[in-house]
C-alpha cells in the first residue's frame, strides 16, 4: 500500500481549536478556546466569526462547557453545536438569528450524547430534531422556531400570532422557540 499526501493546510489562527467539523468544500466550522465559533475557508485563509458559546446568563450547571467534548453539526449555513454529555447547545442560522440556546433536562445527560439531527422538508425548510429530555425529542421549524411536536400549538388558538406579538420588543438573542411548555395548572386555575 502506498500513502500519498494530497494536501497540507496550516490555519492562520492564534487560539486552540477545541472541536471542528467540515461545513463545505474546503471550509470548516470550529469552536475555539475563547468560546468563539468561526467558519474558516482554507482557500482564502479567511475566518468569519459566527457566534460565541459564552453567555451572559448564569446557569445552575455552568452552561455550555468549552472544555467538555462537543460536536458541531452543519446544514448549508446553519451551525448547531452541543456539549455531547452535558445539557447545552446553540443553533446559528445566519439568515434568521445569531445563536438560539438549546437546553435539555439533566436525567441521564452525563451518559447519553445530545441527540441532534438537521434536515430539510420537501419544500426546503430546515428543521432540527433535538433531545429535550431523556427519551423525549422535539422537532423545530428553524425558519419560524415553532416546535412542531409541542402539544400547546394544538391547544391554544392563534399561538403563532401571540408568539410574534410577545417578542416584538425583545432582542434577537432573547427570543426562544415556541410554544413554550403548557402550564396546565395555570389553565385549570383560571377555568375553575
Amino acid at each position: 500500500m502506498e500513502i500519498v499526501k494530497i494536501n497540507e493546510t496550516r490555519f492562520d489562527i492564534e487560539e486552540n481549536i477545541i472541536t471542528v467539523s467540515l461545513s463545505g468544500f474546503n471550509e470548516f466550522v470550529m469552536l475555539m478556546s475563547s468560546g468563539d465559533v468561526i467558519r474558516y475557508n482554507i482557500d482564502e485563509q479567511k475566518k468569519q466569526f459566527l457566534f460565541s458559546v459564552k453567555s451572559s446568563f448564569s446557569f445552575e450547571d455552568g452552561g455550555f462547557d468549552i472544555e467538555s467534548p462537543s460536536t458541531i453539526y452543519t446544514l448549508d449555513s446553519i451551525v448547531v453545536i452541543v456539549n455531547d454529555y452535558k445539557r447545552h447547545g446553540f443553533v446559528h442560522y445566519p439568515e434568521k438569528y445569531n445563536s438560539l440556546h438549546l437546553w435539555r433536562k439533566d436525567y441521564h445527560a452525563a451518559i447519553s450524547t445530545y441527540p441532534i439531527a438537521l434536515f430539510k422538508d420537501e419544500i426546503g425548510i430546515p428543521h432540527l430534531i433535538y433531545g429535550e429530555a431523556w427519551n423525549h425529542i422535539q422537532i423545530m421549524n428553524l425558519d419560524t422556531r415553532q416546535i412542531l411536536t409541542a402539544s400547546k400549538s394544538l391547544i391554544e388558538e392563534k399561538a403563532e400570532e401571540k408568539h410574534l406579538e410577545f417578542y416584538k420588543n425583545h432582542k434577537e438573542q432573547n427570543k426562544l422557540p415556541w410554544p413554550r411548555p403548557y402550564d396546565y395548572f395555570w389553565r385549570i386555575k383560571n377555568i375553575a
